[in-house]
């Protein structure tokens, strides 16, 4: 049996790496003759640079920069990764993205400057957050001599719209008496002008990519303030302020590029930094997982296999918004490959168009406190990783037998 094992990081418990030979474990231990082909995955959120700088031998760089909160700092990572480091990025529809052989390229990771899990929960408050660490890191590639930047977004504190990103570029957002405001959240609706006239004449001299880990729009029911806002400590209220600020914002956004980003899928990642990178430094949003994907060769892997088993966290409706799961799961459908997905937490069984081609199985054997879970999240993984070849076996053994007795016709359950 050939088993793909594809996950994403496990939040908070589990790299990417780790859950892939936690999950390689559990299938050994049912099936020691097993080939498993790891390839450990991530969206453009939080573990993307890891899996980054570990498909391409690229150094990480470590820097000090704006925090997420006003008035901190953080450390952080970028990797800057060969010219040859990168074959290309799956778009939206298949088109491919390739990267110049000529210069080095920056992977950038947004949540290692603005995440969320960079502050504490009682300090968590989108609308005074700002993405000013990323510009930060940014400035630093440029710096560095990149020209082609890959921007990772997920698992961001923020939303700003990438107010912040701009701001260390040199873009000034002015209100109606042509003050400067801060770049977070709450000024978003008050932003009347933008002065664009001190922009490093680096980035449009650059080619930027997003690697989106969700198609969400910028605004509206699916948009960035009401489906993520209230994750990242926004009340009610809050949600409804920043709401009005997006689309305020974004019709700015609009009139700037030309193009009709408040409605451009991806735009809403990050908290709207997809919406920000479009129209300040004329990115082009690809699909992290697929991109990802693409880098780590996971369909050339898929091929030929017998199973397919990716996983994460928690598996919620927000999974088939772009995900790992749900994008790996895809990937596996187009060659007939069965996908199951493990997760700590199992909140959906949706995916999609794909309910009829894909599993999913919760890893917690009964009731457990989240904490616990987190802590034992590799022998969980492992186990229930297990649990689940045996399953498959006893069906595949109930099937064999049913062939058996028909002489030889499959039988229908």
């Amino acid at each position: 049996m050939i088993v793909v094992v594809a996950p994403d990081k496990f939040r908070g418990s589990l790299s990417a790496l780790e859950a892939a030979r936690a999950m390689g474990d559990g299938v050994k231990t049912v099936d020691p003759s097993a080939v498993i082909r790891e390839c450990p995955m991530a969206d453009g959120g939080e573990g993307t640079l890891e899996v980054i700088a570990m498909k391409t031998g690229a150094g990480t760089v470590r820097t000090r920069v704006h925090g997420p909160l006003p008035g901190t700092e953080v450390q952080a990572a970028w990797a800057q990764v060969p010219p040859d480091g990168l074959s290309g990025g799956l778009c939206r529809g298949g088109e491919r993205y390739t990267f110049s052989p000529d210069g080095s390229i920056a992977f950038i990771e947004m949540s290692q400057a603005s995440g969320l899990s960079l502050m504490p929960t009682e300090l968590r408050s989108p609308l005074k957050t700002t993405t000013l660490g990323t510009g930060d890191l940014i400035k630093e590639a440029l710096d560095a001599g990149c020209r082609q930047l890959v921007v990772g977004l997920g698992g961001s504190g923020t939303v700003d719209c990438g107010l912040g990103v701009a701001s260390r570029l040199g873009y000034r957002f002015l209100d109606s008496r042509e003050n400067e405001l801060f770049p977070c959240g709450e000024s978003l609706e008050r932003v009347q002008y933008i002065d664009d006239g001190s922009v490093d004449p680096r980035v449009r001299e650059s080619k930027f990519v997003v690697a989106s880990d969700v198609d969400n729009p910028l605004a509206g029911p699916c948009g960035a303030a009401r489906v993520y806002g209230p994750q990242k400590g926004a009340s009610a209220d809050e949600v409804e302020t920043l709401e009005r600020g997006l689309l305020h914002f974004g019709r700015m956004l609009n009139s700037l590029s030309g193009r009709d980003v408040v409605n451009m899928p991806g735009a809403g990642a990050a908290g709207g930094l997809g919406a920000g990178m479009v129209a300040f430094c004329g990115a082009r949003i690809v699909m992290g997982a697929e991109f990802v994907a693409s880098l780590t060769g996971l369909k050339g892997l898929i091929e030929g296999a017998d199973l397919v088993l990716t996983g994460e966290g928690a598996f919620d409706y927000q999974s088939e918004r772009g995900k790992v799961p749900f994008s790996v799961a895809a990937m596996a459908a187009e060659h007939g490959v069965p996908t199951v997905v493990l997760a700590g937490k199992v909140l959906t069984g949706r995916l999609g168009e794909l309910n009829d081609k894909v599993g999913v199985f919760g890893i917690v054997p009964g009731p457990m406190d989240e904490e616990e879970a987190m802590t034992n999240a590799e022998k969980l993984l492992r186990e229930g990783t297990a649990r689940l070849i045996r399953i498959i076996g006893l069906f595949e053994s109930s099937f064999k037998n049913s062939e058996e007795v028909s002489g030889g016709q499959s039988s229908s359950l």
